[in-house]
């Protein structure tokens, strides 16, 4: 059999936990003797990505030597774990750090909404790229301090710093907040010039943005200019026409998807059920062939909404046998 050199080594470890078989690369890196710093780190790193801090701590402790691959390998681990005192000891006796050191600190911090201490050291970096920018703003978001995310979105653009799809969604829900249907409109304007308001996700973001402001004619000319859209596009739209009153716009938009999926088809059976249209939502609903549980609770709700208690109960229970059926708590 040909000698095998470190990179097969490394390689089948890695292939091992690529696929949760975590046991059999600890085994295998037992078995090798020419393990490097990469060796070392590629297991570490693997048991930090499946949770397990004990285990990266073990080996990360037995290291002969470290890299700074294998110091931020370390903090995830802890801070993935919810033990931030332990990954801010390691980031503290770090001998170098680099932008993924701090923004793995930062993002162990932000999970646990210990946003004073995330920006603490975000404002101690000397250099920043769009990852750090991103955690900070999406850690306000998460606990509703939208005034905050919006200021750190603003003092990026003011860093020169060009925003990606990403953070152009998470400064959208921020803005969501203050229900100004002018920052909206500057953050589209942003994702026009920057080229991502013709991706799919970005649209269907901002067409979600518009609706929940009320601005339903400026999420419909939004709706109309968008190259490419996916179900969620499609149902936002079906539903925001059938709330504003509007079925035949909603049915009539329906009739043009070509390719509708189950969230759109519930989309309608709620539209319909809405308009005390029962028969018709019953008729679509019976077209799914594989309702979710949004789907049976939309006819449930759709029955009892329109007086068919007896209806509303049937389906109920099919409901549970449902869930029941295929695991679902």
């Amino acid at each position: 059999m040909p000698r095998r050199d470190s990179g097969s080594w490394n390689t089948m470890i890695s292939g091992y936990i690529q696929n949760g078989l975590l046991n059999k690369a600890q085994e295998l890196f037992d078995s090798f003797q020419g393990k490097n710093v990469r060796t070392w780190t590629i297991l570490l790193s693997g048991y930090a990505r499946h949770g397990r801090a004990h285990e990266a701590k073990a080996v990360f402790e037995s290291m002969p030597e470290r890299n700074v691959v294998s110091w931020n390998a370390m903090i995830t681990a802890y801070a993935q774990n919810g033990l931030l005192r332990s990954a801010r000891d390691v980031f503290d006796q770090m001998p170098e750090r680099n932008t993924v050191s701090w923004n793995s600190m930062i993002t162990g911090y932000c999970h646990c909404g210990m946003m004073g201490e995330a920006r603490e050291l975000f404002d101690q970096m000397e250099e920043r790229n769009i990852a750090s920018w991103m955690v900070m703003v999406s850690g306000y978001v998460e606990i509703g301090e939208c005034c905050d995310a919006w200021m750190v979105f603003l003092m990026m653009l003011r860093s020169s710093v060009r925003p990606d799809q990403a953070i152009l969604v998470t400064a959208l829900l921020a803005v969501m907040r203050f229900n100004k249907l002018e920052l909206i409109e500057s953050l589209r304007v942003m994702a026009l010039k920057t080229g991502y308001e013709s991706n799919v996700v970005v649209g269907t973001a901002f067409l979600n943005a518009y609706i929940a402001n009320g601005s339903l004619e400026y999420g419909v000319k939004l709706f109309e200019r968008m190259p490419e859209r996916n179900e969620y596009s499609w149902s936002t739209m079906i539903a925001a026409f059938s709330q504003g009153g509007r079925l035949d716009d909603a049915i009539a938009l329906y009739e043009r998807d070509t390719g509708k999926g189950v969230g759109t088809q519930t989309a309608m059976v709620t539209a319909y059920a809405q308009n005390g249209r029962i028969h018709e939502a019953r008729h679509i609903f019976h077209e799914i062939t594989n309702p979710t549980v949004v789907t049976w609770n939309a006819m449930v709700t759709g029955y009892a909404q329109n007086g068919m208690l007896e209806e509303a109960k049937d389906i109920f229970y099919k409901t549970l046998y449902q869930m029941l059926l295929h695991g679902q708590p």
